[in-house]
């Protein structure tokens, strides 16, 4: 769908011609113009759930017996799917319109960096790299929403769908080990970094304006524990004070613990705060005190843009995220090139519509 004539700035970050772009513009349009943005809607199903799951997600709702006759889900038609949470008070699957959206919007990005939606070899991880060039702008999306704590918290709610989802598994592939290991504790400690951002606020409460707190941090807990049980991230001793990846489980639980707050969501959920419970009280753990950005998110990621910007693919950098692995950045000669059919597979009227504002959405 085309963007139109909008009065939103592009940011700086994408090329002329980018998908990426009339994506995140298509986003900015939709919070500008769109009303109830940070309303809260029901799923159907927990993210990352597959039909296996369904007895286990039905037992969170049994004490209702109507539970039990609800519609498959058509996408909102007859089910409950982006039925207001607000009508469907112990509904356990809630999101805000705005995170679903910077969902979609991420996935977008995700699917324009994968060469095989395209029939086109370019080099080896190049989706593997593309879905980290996605999280970068994540990373840059949340820093630049610093003191609009709803829309970071909508960055946080995409991350946590798209992780419970395996989307950004590709990301384990990379031949870089520690840049994704870098990666993903920056994005823990951005997690941090939301909860202490909402405590401040007021926010970091059971029954805030923040529907389904327990809900995420139980999907990004979740899946911590995965990347740290099957040896994606090896924790060192260190006696340095900033976030290194230590204790991340045990201070999920703190936060949850001072709000009050229940977190839900993997079957698995009681299993991992038992052995969160038992590391906390081995290690003593205790959250910052600081009042001013007490995880050191600032300085760690102005390090992190500084450090993670190695050319991959022989496409040059001189920032993290943007647009360099989104196909439709390529040339259309460069992507001829990678085709397998010696064909650009971008019509000259999809690369006309791009260049009007086109949203590409690969089925």
């Amino acid at each position: 769908m085309p963007t139109g004539t909008l009065s939103i700035p592009r940011n700086k970050r994408w090329s002329a011609i980018s998908g990426s772009a009339n994506a995140d513009v298509a986003y900015q349009k939709f919070l500008k113009e769109k009303p109830n943005v940070y309303e809260y809607v029901c799923i159907c199903k927990r993210p990352g759930a597959n039909d296996d799951d369904d007895e286990e997600e039905d037992d969170e709702e049994d004490a209702e017996d109507e539970d039990n006759n609800e519609p498959e889900c058509d996408g909102g038609e007859t089910c409950r799917c982006y039925k207001p949470a607000a009508d469907y008070p112990d509904h356990p699957w809630v999101f805000s319109r705005a995170g679903l959206d910077k969902m979609i919007t991420y996935r977008i990005m995700l699917d324009l960096r994968d060469p095989d939606n395209f029939s086109m070899y370019t080099f080896n991880d190049h989706s593997s790299y593309g879905a980290i060039e996605v999280v970068q702008n994540m990373m840059l999306d949340f820093d630049e929403a610093s003191g609009k704590w709803q829309q970071q918290w909508a960055v946080i709610e995409a991350l946590a769908w798209l992780l419970s989802g395996d989307f950004l598994s590709p990301m384990t592939m990379i031949d870089d080990g520690d840049l994704f290991r870098e990666t993903t504790i920056l994005l823990e400690q951005m997690f941090l970094t939301m909860l202490a951002e909402l405590e401040k606020e007021g926010q970091l409460e059971a029954h805030s304006d923040v529907h389904n707190i327990g809900l995420i941090m139980g999907l990004i807990a979740s899946e911590a524990n995965t990347l740290r049980s099957d040896g994606f991230i090896h924790i060192k001793k260190s006696k340095a004070k900033s976030y290194q990846g230590q204790n991340f489980i045990p201070y999920l639980l703190a936060y949850a613990s001072k709000g009050n707050i229940s977190m839900r969501g993997p079957s698995n959920i009681d299993e991992i705060i038992a052995e969160g419970e038992e590391l906390s009280e081995q290690e003593n753990v205790e959250l910052p005190t600081a009042q001013k950005d007490p995880w050191k998110w600032g300085t760690a990621f102005k390090a992190y843009k500084r450090n993670a910007v190695a050319p991959y693919g022989g496409r040059s950098r001189t920032a993290i995220g943007g647009d360099c692995l989104d196909i439709t950045t390529y040339s259309s000669a460069e992507r001829k090139k990678a085709s397998f059919t010696k064909k650009d597979p971008l019509t000259a009227d999809m690369i006309k519509k791009i260049k009007e504002g086109l949203v590409l959405q690969l089925a």
